[in-house]
């Protein structure tokens, strides 16, 4: 035995949401939802699929902003179980720093892709300013 305690996947995918901080992303949700309401008043129409497109790379990119926060944190040594920043997953040993890379590496593939998609569709549709 090596001595390495083991999680269940409920602590595992609870430490994965702590790490989200799903409870923050109101700071994304406000100006987004402001935006959207002040360029349909200005343009007379809404779209709702831009609105969307527009939310999901905005909360893929808070959430790597949150991960990238907790693991250059740990990696710098500033989180421990002393203190109280940090969502605990790694300081806990319930997530691993790889993951985190793995993690990050998809969240902003991902963002660049569909950030590309977005600038083709609104070139595409002549909604340059």
């Amino acid at each position: 035995m090596s001595g390495e305690k083991t999680f269940t996947r409920k602590e595992f995918l609870n430490a994965w949401w702590k790490a989200a901080r799903p409870p923050f992303y109101i700071a994304t949700l406000v100006p987004l939802f402001l935006g959207f309401i002040a360029a349909g008043k200005d343009s007379g129409s809404w779209n709702g699929l831009i609105f969307c497109g527009a939310l999901a790379v905005s909360f893929a990119l808070h959430l790597c902003a949150n991960l990238a926060n907790d693991l250059f944190d740990f990696l710098a040594g500033t989180n421990s179980e002393e203190t109280i920043g940090g969502t605990g997953g790694l300081v806990g040993g319930v997530t691993t720093p790889r993951q985190y890379k793995i993690a990050l590496t998809a969240l902003y593939t991902l963002s660049s892709a569909l950030t590309g998609i977005g600038v083709l569709l609104t070139g595409l549709h002549g909604l340059w300013l």
